[in-house]
């Protein structure tokens, strides 16, 4: 992984930081672990490695209204390599973690968010109310009816899916005094949907 990232204050209310991330992640499988599949284009060779890549880029703007408010903003790309496999309906917990292969994508959510934040007596109270929308690529989960049970390949009872996740958070804190503390509320939906 490498990763590269720079600040500027130096504009007049505005203060940018921006990065750019890149991450490989690499793994391998045996041929033998194919054997079920019926396809020839999906069977690796034997000890054959698998490498997906990818830019993350992320970038955070912050505009200052006065002494006790301002403006924020960000966008971000984050890949996650691994995934979490879990079946609901099963009578015990079985989840598999499942790397990224040559049948399995790696999941990629790009987030933007908005916020306004504001003080009061001298900064004695912070408060804060930001919006956020997720669009997120290649979500796995098991098929409708998939058999986990006694199974090596879970690749064969995997679907795709595209989803989205959006929201409004809101925060109280209260920083001196013989009470102080914090009380946030968040009100989201998410959603996924079957890739045709």
């Amino acid at each position: 992984m490498i990763y590269l990232s720079h600040e500027i204050s130096e504009i007049k209310r505005i203060s940018l930081n921006y990065g750019l991330r890149y991450s490989v992640f690499a793994t391998t499988r045996q041929k033998d672990d194919y054997t079920d599949l019926i396809e020839e284009d999906l069977i690796f060779h034997k000890k054959e490695a698998i490498t997906h890549q990818g830019f993350e880029p992320r970038i955070t703007a912050n505009f200052s209204i006065s002494k006790t408010s301002s403006l924020k903003a960000g966008f971000s790309r984050n890949y996650q390599f691994i995934h979490l496999l879990s079946k609901s309906t099963s009578g015990t917990p079985l989840d598999v973690w499942q790397p990224s292969n040559k049948l399995i994508k790696p999941q990629r959510g790009d987030q933007v968010s908005m916020g306004y934040f504001r003080n009061f007596n001298e900064n004695n109270y912070e408060t804060s109310v930001e919006v956020f929308y997720k669009d997120m690529k290649n979500l796995t989960d098991y098929k409708n009816g998939a058999n986990i049970l006694l199974i090596s390949f879970f690749e064969s009872e995997v679907v795709t899916e595209k989803g989205w996740a959006k929201g409004v958070e809101f925060m109280f804190n209260k920083n001196l005094g013989k009470l102080n503390g914090w009380v946030g509320y968040s009100h989201s939906r998410s959603i996924k949907n079957l890739l045709i």
